[in-house]
């Protein structure tokens, strides 16, 4: 478990300016689905789904790829600022989007098959942002070099990558129903955002970690 160690201490050094980052692009993501929610013919509960897929993908990308730069940055002794992250991560949108999009429907499409295979794909899939980012890949080079990097990885990757499953999908659920509880107003949903962001900044961090561990070759920004 030497990669979630190892980003225990970065988080601790630079956790703040992550979450920071997630915690913008997570309210973002909630003012976004509230406002298209209202706006969609359809069941509530559905409503509301699709309008949170669309905010986060509309958001998170950048915030991830702007994560990625900020944390390789430092891994070269550099000092990368969180706006020039940003301006960078700007540059990638698109492909981070695309990639966004093609992932999310294949792990769609694999929990559609009874639960594991979309982990499967989900564990297959965990490099893909990264390859865009540091090697420059298109979305599909991406996911094609990700799956290829997690074949014969298992005893590396697969402990680091179920703890921080359990972690985002147990703590996503808790909150979930710690807002429906109290009542789902879009102020509980503002601040479940807040919440959720350290958790998304430190699964990028751990997911970094692994794609240094694993990567066959040197990667840079």
């Amino acid at each position: 478990m030497a990669p979630i160690q190892q980003s225990f201490y970065f988080f601790s050094r630079y956790g703040v300016t992550l979450t920071f980052l997630f915690a913008l692009a997570g309210i973002a993501a909630e003012l976004i689905s509230i406002h298209l929610a209202e706006g969609f013919n359809m069941e509530p509960l559905w409503a509301d789904r699709v309008a949170s897929w669309i905010g986060t993908g509309l958001f998170e990308p950048l915030a991830s790829g702007a994560a990625i730069y900020f944390i390789a940055s430092r891994d070269k002794g550099e000092a990368l600022s969180v706006y020039d992250s940003l301006v960078k991560s700007l540059g990638v949108y698109t492909p981070m989007l695309i990639g966004y999009v093609a992932t999310t429907f294949l792990v769609l499409f694999g929990l559609s098959l009874y639960i594991i295979p979309g982990i499967f794909f989900l564990y297959k899939l965990i490099f893909t942002e990264y390859f865009i980012i540091l090697n420059e890949d298109d979305p599909m080079e991406a996911i094609k070099h990700s799956f290829d990097q997690t074949q014969g990885k298992t005893a590396a990757l697969l402990p680091a990558f179920s703890l921080i499953l359990v972690v985002l999908i147990g703590g996503g659920l808790l909150l979930d129903g710690m807002i429906d509880s109290l009542g789902g107003s879009d102020g509980l949903r503002l601040f479940g955002a807040l919440l959720e962001a350290p958790v998304l900044a430190f699964a990028v961090v751990v997911g970094f970690r692994l794609f240094s561990l694993t990567s066959s070759s040197k990667v840079g920004v």
